[in-house]
């Protein structure tokens, strides 16, 4: 879980950097651009955020299923007296 909290602040600090290169782009572009992409940019930022989040929660599934599957492994083995 440390793991996974590390690399969501990661990825929300990078989709917040390209959030802004991308408006200070539009508007190096021009005044219309970067007007269009600073109601655009949040938008897609969000979306990737929402990405972000959907991929590392399955990752924690992943490694949960991975865990209870073990488990289960452990407790069907046969004990030999």
């Amino acid at each position: 879980p440390k793991m996974i909290r590390f690399l969501y602040v990661v990825g929300i600090v990078a989709i917040a950097l390209g959030t802004l290169v991308w408006v200070i782009g539009g508007f190096a572009n021009s005044a219309g651009t970067g007007v269009l992409f600073l109601i655009l940019a949040p938008i897609a930022g969000l979306v990737w955020l929402v990405v972000l989040r959907l991929y590392l929660e399955l990752v924690v599934v992943a490694f949960k299923i991975r865990d209870s599957a073990e488990e289960i492994a452990g407790n069907t083995r046969s004990r030999v007296p």
